[in-house]
């Protein structure tokens, strides 16, 4: 394995507002913040688009003359509209944005944004047992029937939420970010955890979900991003990804790491409680560590 001379930072969310949906699940960059990032990337690496990263990990990044950054964001949420769009459009940085298809036009809300919803709930009635909010965090996608009745009991209507907040993109926000050279990839159906899901059920949630793109958006690079993380993803599925060509290239989760799994790229989480810069060297550090220890190529 040669090394690595790229990065993939990716977002969810970019606000200076407290989102409910989101504040219990992870840490939203402010504004300035996620500015201050950019600069950071773009003074040592190449912004580069999908459609060039590609190219350049098909012929083993042999072309590369300078190191490069690809920017991404999970979960099609609106402020990547509102409020990133500009602010990569100003700075002339590409991105791809990669979305649940089940969610666009807010036609229904991950769990895990319910778990939040319902945790921002009981805050704002003065209940803070942290017990009570670490078991509902730990409902997963196979329980998500359980935010219904966690629903009905704090007299939580999440339809309305959808309506009122409008967390997630609509579609003719998406075409018209296609419009301007960004790009759509595909990020499942629901956002389930593939590791718990049945071999066939990886499929269906990767081919509907991709094929949604491929007629919504006519993208030129199938893209994926597995929602959570792409651990004990096997070559076996990998193999059957290509076999069945649901995929042109994929991206986990696992910071600076190589992958033992061809055209399948690993990304940095960037929404920790530390700048981009510090979040960055700390993966760096990392990575350097590891590769000394022969183990920083993502096993499968």
């Amino acid at each position: 394995m040669s090394k690595i001379n790229y990065i993939l930072p990716f977002y969810h969310a970019v606000s200076d507002e407290q989102l409910p949906h989101l504040r219990h699940l992870f840490l939203v960059k402010k504004i300035i913040d996620f500015k201050k990032d950019l600069d950071f990337f773009c003074s040592k690496y190449q912004p580069v688009s999908l459609e060039e990263f590609y190219n350049l990990a098909r012929n083993g990044f042999h072309s590369l003359k300078k190191p490069v950054f690809h920017l991404s964001f999970d979960d099609g949420l609106r402020q990547c509209y509102d409020i990133i769009l500009p602010i990569l459009e100003a700075k002339g940085i590409p991105a791809t944005f990669f979305i649940n298809s089940g969610f666009i036009d807010n036609k229904d809300l991950f769990f895990r944004f319910k778990a939040s919803i319902v945790i921002d709930k009981l805050h704002k009635r003065g209940i803070k047992n942290k017990k009570d909010q670490r078991e509902i965090l730990q409902l997963n996608y196979h329980q998500k029937d359980s935010f219904e009745s966690l629903a009905k009991k704090f007299n939580i209507d999440f339809d309305v939420y959808l309506n009122q907040a409008k967390p997630y993109l609509d579609l003719i926000q998406l075409k018209d970010m296609k419009s301007r050279g960004f790009s759509i990839g595909a990020h499942s159906i629901d956002h389930p955890e593939f590791r718990f899901l049945e071999m066939d059920e990886r499929i269906r949630q990767l081919q509907l979900s991709m094929q949604y793109i491929c007629e919504k958006f006519d993208s030129p690079v199938k893209a994926f991003s597995f929602p959570f993380t792409d651990y004990k993803m096997t070559q076996t599925f990998f193999r059957e990804i290509k076999k069945l060509e649901l995929s042109d290239i994929s991206f986990g989760t696992a910071g600076i790491k190589e992958d033992y799994a061809k055209m399948n790229y690993q990304r940095i989480p960037m929404e920790t409680m530390y700048s981009g810069k510090l979040t960055y060297f700390y993966q760096l550090v990392k990575s350097k560590i590891r590769a000394k220890l022969g183990i920083n190529i993502v096993q499968r």
